[in-house]
């Protein structure tokens, strides 16, 4: 038997092989064994110099494996993201929530503060993860939160009974078909944005795990996108226009802020914002009619 220290050690070494990033590896190797030990990182580092059993330590290196042999993702391992301050629960193949849409859900949350009782539209919820942040942090929202995907529904929903955030109803539905004539003070969506071309290239803890359903967005990337807008001023109420807030809230890869503006210019929406993530990439564009 080792102790953490030393398993951690090897873990990281491991890691640091697959990752090419020793600070990063540290973490991962961190995080998996606390996920062995079934234990809080605080209480790890404060047992370092205890013992691993053998069934902690096979299960450590079966996770280390995992992840730097069949490339899956380090959430999938742990069962969980964490968005907005919630720890989400993810499986393959669907969509892990990714920091850049935390980013932009934490600044729309902050921003959104001042307006109470907004009727939100969620398109492609996957996991749930923006709804259900959304939900939490501005409980006196009602939210509409659709995918295509029954299988990513399921997920959504156990993830809205852990949570308790009973101000969402998750709706099989196909951009706005089943929707009716509903409308909404705003809407927002991360469709998959990704080229064809662009998910042959994609490495392998993406392509080999995640749904391309989630990824891809037809040969330019563009198709959902280009549905979204085209219908979308038909489900939007006038309540924010003469606010600062946007109406339609659309996340994006980091080339396609030109593409999407002239979408939205050719549908009639009168402003539109490019929003930049902390890497500098142009990550969403806010639009209002």
């Amino acid at each position: 038997m080792m102790t953490a220290r030393q398993t951690l050690d090897l873990g990281t070494q491991r890691l640091a092989a697959y990752l090419g990033n020793e600070k990063s590896a540290q973490q991962e190797a961190r995080w998996l064994l606390c996920h062995a030990l079934g234990t809080k990182l605080p209480f790890l580092l404060a047992a370092l110099e205890q013992m691993v059993n053998d069934e902690n330590s096979k299960a450590y290196f079966t996770f280390i494996d995992e992840r730097t042999h069949q490339h899956k993702p380090l959430a999938y391992i742990l069962g969980t993201a964490p968005f907005c301050g919630l720890e989400i629960k993810v499986k393959a193949p669907f969509l892990i929530p990714r920091h850049e849409t935390e980013e932009l859900v934490w600044n729309l949350i902050i921003n959104l503060k001042d307006q109470e009782g907004l009727r939100i539209l969620d398109i492609g919820t996957g996991t749930g993860a923006i709804a259900l942040a959304l939900a939490t942090h501005l409980p006196s929202v009602q939210i509409i939160a659709t995918d295509v995907d029954s299988e990513a529904l399921k997920l959504a929903r156990t993830n809205q009974e852990a949570l308790s955030a009973y101000n969402v109803t998750f709706m099989h539905a196909d951009v706005f078909k089943g929707l009716d004539d509903q409308q909404f003070d705003l809407i927002i969506s991360n469709p998959p944005y990704l080229t064809k071309r662009e998910w042959e290239r994609i490495t392998p803890d993406v392509k080999d795990w995640e749904s391309p359903l989630a990824l891809v967005g037809g040969e330019n990337g563009l198709k959902v996108y280009a549905q979204i807008i085209a219908q979308a001023s038909k489900h939007l109420t006038d309540r924010l226009t003469k606010t600062a807030h946007p109406q339609l809230v659309l996340e994006h890869g980091s080339t396609q802020a030109a593409a999407i503006s002239k979408l939205l210019d050719e549908a009639g929406f009168k402003e539109h914002i490019i929003w930049i993530d902390s890497f500098k990439h142009q990550r969403a564009t806010f639009a209002k009619l």
